[in-house]
């Protein structure tokens, strides 16, 4: 009886057992999940990565991984004979083109000059030819009024010579008169003849004066043009040089940024994550390989936020806004549990057809959290009662 007893007992339990489990069953709800089990802490403040502008050989490196850095701090020196060679030679070049241009633009300044010098030379050797020729003209008139007088008196000694010779001859007139008035014929053709070889001469020197003007004229306005020639040639060859100038500056600016670039200099304040290692290869390192990487140093509030690729699957069921438990994988979430933040973007698919999500990670966390961090968790796409879940899981299982 005791026996039959127990037995009606444990039915009993098991038949409450079953209907509080029916009940909790249909009305429990748990959370329906995206599984994300790939996934990296990045910051809005953007790591700085520094890669090799070309072939290069580090010289000295002067930290190591785990240090922290200052912004505009040493880091590593590299070296590439090439590329310094190349920027000497860019600078002694432009320096080069530098003087020839300065010698270009003093001889370009001396030829103006000697052509200002031939235009006043100009200027003054016709001043001095019009008074000279118009002193000429003046002695010129001079003479022919001189000779005019000359040759009436020389008329009214001739009338006169000829009238005493008449009374002469009629002996109204004696020889001595006679002569006198014959001598000042003779006198005033004289002076005429004199009157008349002056004239000439001034009028050949006239001439003479303005062949040696027309000469010395001719020889200005040569003299003028050659240094006007001169100038614009050598302008020609100065502009020419400050273009080639001009593309050497452009040359030179660009060799010594990659000279400069062989110092490695820490652009950010943060951590130093990655340090290139020469003893695990050659001391040559290859031009965009990654020399140093320096994740920022987060203040206090900083933002950080993790991101997931997704499948096509999942995609469907992520929506912004949606709750996100995430663990860490560098700390065991059972002792430092979880980070907890919310989705603020889903992608469309990239021209790789993937997407991907954006998870914001506000503070305070529960641990200290640094950008690259490798995550996986889940995101929360709504609440299922235990019974929808499992049928949701059975019908992708079927699915699958």
């Amino acid at each position: 009886m005791s026996g039959l007893g127990h037995i009606r007992g444990m039915f009993a339990l098991l038949l409450g057992s079953c209907a509080i489990g029916a009940v909790l069953f249909a009305t429990v709800e748990v959370n329906a999940v995206v599984r994300v089990r790939e996934g990296e802490v990045l910051s809005y403040r953007p790591r700085s990565v520094h890669k090799a502008p070309y072939e290069v050989r580090r010289v000295d490196q002067y930290v190591h991984e785990g240090d922290t850095v200052q912004a505009g701090q040493l880091l590593m020196l590299l070296d590439n004979e090439e590329v310094d060679a190349a920027a000497r030679k860019a600078e002694e070049d432009y320096q080069a083109l530098e003087e020839e241009l300065g010698t270009v633009v003093e001889q370009m300044d001396n030829a103006g000059e000697r052509a200002v010098r031939h235009r006043r030379q100009l200027t003054i050797l016709r001043q001095r030819h019009g008074a000279e020729e118009a002193q000429i003209r003046e002695s010129l008139g001079a003479f022919s009024r001189q000779r005019e007088l000359a040759q009436q008196k020389q008329a009214l000694a001739e009338v006169k010579a000829e009238r005493s010779r008449g009374l002469y001859e009629r002996g109204l007139l004696s020889k001595e008169e006679h002569e006198a008035d014959y001598r000042g014929v003779l006198e005033a053709t004289s002076a005429a003849t004199e009157l008349l070889r002056l004239q000439r001469e001034q009028e050949a020197a006239g001439l003479k004066l303005g062949g040696t003007y027309r000469d010395e004229l001719t020889r200005v306005e040569l003299d003028l043009l050659g240094a006007e020639a001169a100038r614009l040639s050598l302008l020609e060859r100065a502009n020419k040089l400050r273009r080639e100038l001009e593309k050497q500056r452009e040359e030179k600016e660009l060799r010594g940024l990659l000279a400069a670039r062989r110092e490695v200099r820490a652009e950010i304040r943060g951590t130093i994550r990655y340090l290139y290692n020469t003893k695990a290869s050659s001391d040559r390192i290859l031009a965009g390989e990654i020399l140093v990487e320096v994740a920022p140093e987060l203040e206090e509030g900083s933002a950080l936020y993790a991101r997931f690729k997704l499948t096509q699957d999942e995609v469907k069921r992520v929506l912004a806004g949606q709750r996100a438990h995430l663990k860490v994988d560098a700390f065991h979430f059972h002792r430092y549990g979880v980070l907890k933040g919310r989705v603020r973007y889903v992608s469309p698919p990239n021209d790789a057809n993937e997407f991907f999500a954006i998870v914001d990670l506000p503070p305070p966390h529960p641990f200290e959290v640094r950008p690259g961090y490798s995550v996986r968790g889940e995101i929360v796409t709504g609440q299922l009662r235990i019974y929808e879940f499992v049928l949701a899981k059975l019908f992708d299982r079927f699915e699958g």
